[in-house]
């Protein structure tokens, strides 16, 4: 043995779970994954630092606490920042399983009778459905080719802080003690700052559009020109594609049976992922 070697090296963790990502490593920016020849990345279970990170409101809501604990381990992902949407919560589901195993309790309430109702899930059927993901990435519409993109990591994190902002926005507008010229000031500019944002956001899934001439334009301000300018019936087909992908890239609602005798109501749940107490 190496003099400077631990000789706790066989000790150290080691990965869990082999997982397939469901982009298949495409729309990662260069350099920021090393996919391995078969396609599968080793999940490590998180250390206790990691759970720590996990447990960190602002560390969550800047996404540096993920980022950090998905390089942890996903050693194969070098740029947690670039990860496509399509991947982030797989990847976050096998961390769990790597940690905790395949069962999660999940809490939810009867829409008919408002009790409560505790019931576990398996995690590993989840990372199964995702197998069949597929992300639609072209639309041809009015003679054009619009190609699509999923939002990484660092534009979903963007997105995320600012819908935290607009929410303090709204919560100060619903202020008792302020008058209302005020509240109406603040709203409307809420209401321009969403519906900038909104042209913004759907710009950023756009990775190309071609002309029925063949001209490419990639360029993002000539993107982002183009959809503030669009004819709406375009906006309207490219928001109509984006949320079919969003439908055809979800996990399924689970089918839950009230166990209050009096109510016995069947209903669907989605499967929501709160980082602030998915590992704990």
């Amino acid at each position: 043995m190496q003099e400077n070697q631990n000789p706790l090296t066989g000790y150290f963790r080691k990965p869990e779970i082999y997982i397939k990502l469901p982009t298949r490593g495409k729309y990662y920016r260069p350099g920021s994954i090393d996919l391995p020849e078969n396609g599968e990345v080793g999940i490590f279970p998180m250390t206790a630092r990691d759970e720590l990170l996990m447990k960190t409101p602002d560390a969550l809501l800047n996404g540096s606490g993920t980022v950090e604990v998905i390089k942890s381990c996903v050693p194969a992902i070098k740029d947690p920042w670039g990860i496509p949407s399509l991947d982030l919560d797989v990847l976050l589901i096998s961390i769990r399983i790597a940690t905790y195993g395949n069962e999660m309790e999940i809490v939810t309430s009867c829409p008919k009778c408002g009790e409560k109702q505790n019931f576990d899930i398996d995690l590993g059927n989840l990372i199964a459905q995702s197998d069949n993901w597929h992300y639609h990435d072209t639309l041809d519409v009015n003679g054009l080719t619009i190609h699509f993109k999923p939002l990484d990591y660092s534009e979903m994190t963007h997105e995320s802080l600012r819908q935290f902002e607009e929410s303090k926005i709204m919560r100060i507008v619903n202020d008792e003690n302020m008058g209302d010229d005020q509240k109406q000031q603040l709203f409307n500019d809420s209401f321009m700052k969403l519906t900038a944002h909104t042209i913004s956001l759907v710009s950023k899934t756009i990775k190309s559009i071609t002309s029925s001439e063949g001209t490419v334009v990639d360029n993002r301000k000539h993107i982002q020109e183009f959809i503030e300018n669009a004819d709406r019936s375009i906006f309207g087909a490219v928001q109509d594609h984006l949320e079919k992908v969003r439908l055809a890239n979800g996990f399924q609602d689970y089918e839950i049976s009230c166990d209050v005798d009096e109510c016995k109501e069947v209903y669907k749940t989605p499967i929501v992922f709160d980082q602030s107490n998915f590992f704990g």
